[in-house]
């Protein structure tokens, strides 16, 4: 049978088993003939015919959009792994049909193939997710807070989101002006920073990253929208005296919420909007301070808090052999610490004594008592404050006279 002998048919009309053998034998002899461009390839069926037919090339593309159909562009392998961009390739918007309609697959990498209908079809199986990035980062740059000259935004917490809506990462700004903050780049790609001061409302920016760079957002604020608040916080509890207190749990409510802890220096500053707020400071140890306080725009508000549970007494002039006791009242007159100690052969005595703690900027009662009865429950107002064994609260145990007494 020559081929001029193969009836011609009308679309949509059956085609019988000896038509179609007789049509394969016949093409078989042409497996390198061009067809649109693209080779015949032969094909042997499992009942032993065999067919030169045209089979369709697939495309690597990298999606863009967040439902299917997606628009794309044709991307090779490059020399480092990264999928690039193929220069002349295809491209096309809306017309990457997911053959099960999946959405979100912005940024993928698939391969399609064009089919009769006029469009690019793939099915996904869970592979060709954007290479990951070597190198890279996002970074956020706030280049106003609001005042002039503009400061540093302490403490903003900066949340990314790819094009899904997936957090992708979350850093804190830092007190350097312009403040930024920098993430590693998951992938190339459209990505947000959402950045949160307490007290204000976010500010956003988008930016579409790559790979091998730092990718920047950047931002401003309201003016006088914000102010800044910084801690320091302090110890004391032997005769190294006064150290900063690191770890100490820092709370802030009111116009907005935010917990934090204060570093190695027993320092924290942190930006917050304008408006009314409560402070709330806590120590590991159990110490607690809390304040009320006002943030108005572009100013600076300072706390200090300090702690003691440690202190030492030391009386002079008094009578060799004489017993002294200290007694150590807290500012609503509940006894907190006492000690004792025997006066020497220059009339001298220390003792130290270590208690619960209580505020060091705080006024509290001292009193003490001879084992003579000169000088009985004797008072002063005490500063809580570190009074070590070098630089103790001092008493003097002479009269009005300069006489020794017990």
């Amino acid at each position: 049978m020559s081929l001029s002998r193969i009836p011609r048919v009308e679309v949509g009309d059956p085609i019988t088993a000896d038509l179609f053998n007789a049509l394969a034998s016949r093409l078989e002899r042409f497996a390198n003939l061009s067809v649109s461009g693209r080779s015949l390839r032969h094909w042997s069926s499992p009942t032993g015919q065999s067919l030169a037919r045209a089979c369709p090339q697939l495309t690597w593309a990298r999606l863009s959009g967040d439902t299917s159909p997606y628009s794309f562009v044709e991307v090779r392998e490059g020399p480092g792994g990264d999928w690039e961009e193929l220069p002349h390739g295809d491209s096309g918007t809306l017309l990457v049909h997911e053959v099960n309609g999946k959405d979100g697959l912005d940024g993928s990498v698939v391969p399609i193939r064009w089919t009769s209908a006029g469009d690019w079809r793939f099915q996904w199986v869970g592979y060709g997710p954007p290479p990951p990035c070597e190198t890279g980062r996002l970074c956020l740059s706030i280049t106003n807070n609001g005042c002039s000259p503009s400061g540093a935004v302490h403490g903003a917490v900066v949340t990314w989101t790819n094009a899904n809506g997936d957090v992708v990462g979350i850093c804190t700004t830092s007190g350097a002006s312009p403040s930024a903050c920098c993430i590693d780049l998951p992938a190339p790609g459209t990505y947000t920073a959402s950045v949160k001061v307490p007290g204000l409302a976010p500010r956003t920016g988008s930016v579409d990253a790559l790979c091998g760079q730092d990718n920047t957002v950047s931002v401003n604020f309201p003016a006088s929208s914000m102010g800044e608040l910084c801690i320091n916080c302090r110890y004391c509890q032997d005769d190294s005296g006064m150290h900063p207190q690191p770890g100490a749990s820092v709370t802030i409510s009111g116009t907005d919420f935010f917990t934090g802890t204060t570093n190695a220096d027993g320092d924290l500053c942190i930006s917050l909007g304008v408006g009314t707020y409560t402070l709330s400071v806590a120590y590991p140890s159990g110490f607690m301070k809390t304040t009320n306080f006002t943030m108005f725009g572009c100013i600076s508000r300072n706390f200090n808090f300090a702690a003691t549970s440690y202190a030492c007494f030391r009386a002079f002039d008094g009578v060799p052999g004489c017993e002294v006791t200290h007694y150590l009242y807290d500012p609503t007159g509940d006894l907190i610490a006492s000690c004792g100690t025997t006066l020497d052969g220059t009339g001298s005595g220390q003792c130290c004594v270590s208690f619960s703690d209580q505020d060091a900027t705080s006024i509290g009662v001292y009193k003490f008592t001879t084992s003579g009865g000169s000088w009985s429950h004797n008072e002063s107002p005490f500063q809580f404050e570190c009074f070590t064994a070098l630089a103790p609260w001092v008493i003097y145990l002479k009269d009005a006279e300069g006489v020794p007494k017990c």
